[in-house]
């Protein structure tokens, strides 16, 4: 069955979205990049964007086993910490609730995400399968995250303004102004995840990786010790 390319489709899409929320978010709120250290983030955007962009438009070009597991692995994934941040944000759960939804979505994320590589190894039988899923698994969910999250804080501002956690960072970041702190926050914040589900994804890769390495050389031992 040939390889799908939906996979890179989506990838490419949500890129795409990322830019352009990036840059409406400045626009609405250009006193962000006054924050102390904000002056980074657009930069920082830009060659993430640009690596993600690397691997779309090669598996565009070149689709591989593996792919469509570890983009469905990613959504989910996303889904995930996309109910997380949700929870700790505009939502103004009570603390244990907010906690609780907090952990709980949270390790369903990083489990969707390390999960990918593993069952593509599973189903493919090929540990190259096992590295796209995980690469797509990582690359969809930090996709999928920040531009929910950046969509979600500019259409929510003035009621993340108005919890008392967001009051006092703001009184020791320095920044301008209550939305600038919050568009500067969720930049940064959706940036990190932007390496952080990649290495999540590459991490699960690279355990079913080493399980099909010591399976093959178990594999190759056996007949001798007979």
């Amino acid at each position: 069955m040939t390889p799908a390319r939906w996979p890179a489709h989506l990838l490419l899409s949500g890129l795409a979205m990322v830019v352009a929320i990036t840059a409406l978010a400045l626009a609405a709120e250009p006193q962000a990049l006054q924050t102390p250290g904000a002056i980074v983030l657009p930069p920082a955007v830009a060659v993430l964007v640009a690596l993600y962009a690397v691997v779309g438009v090669a598996a565009l070009r070149h689709p591989g086993r593996g792919d469509a597991v570890g983009a469905t692995f990613g959504l989910a994934a996303g889904a995930m910490w996309c109910v997380e941040i949700f929870g700790g944000g505009p939502a103004r759960l009570s603390r244990p609730a907010e906690v609780a939804v907090g952990l709980t979505f949270s390790l369903a994320a990083v489990g969707f995400s390390v999960a990918a590589g593993p069952i593509a190894a599973l189903r493919h039988r090929t540990w190259r399968a096992a590295v796209r899923a995980g690469t797509f698994a990582g690359l969809v969910s930090g996709v999928v995250v920040f531009v929910f999250g950046v969509g979600m804080t500019l259409l929510t501002l003035d009621l993340l303004g108005s919890r008392g956690d967001y009051q006092a960072q703001l009184a020791r970041s320095q920044a301008p102004s209550m939305p600038a702190f919050l568009v500067q926050d969720i930049l940064a914040a959706t940036c990190a995840h932007l390496v952080i589900n990649a290495v999540l994804g590459l991490g699960g890769a690279g355990l079913a990786t080493l399980r099909s390495a010591a399976t093959s050389v178990t594999t190759r031992r056996r007949p001798s010790a007979e």
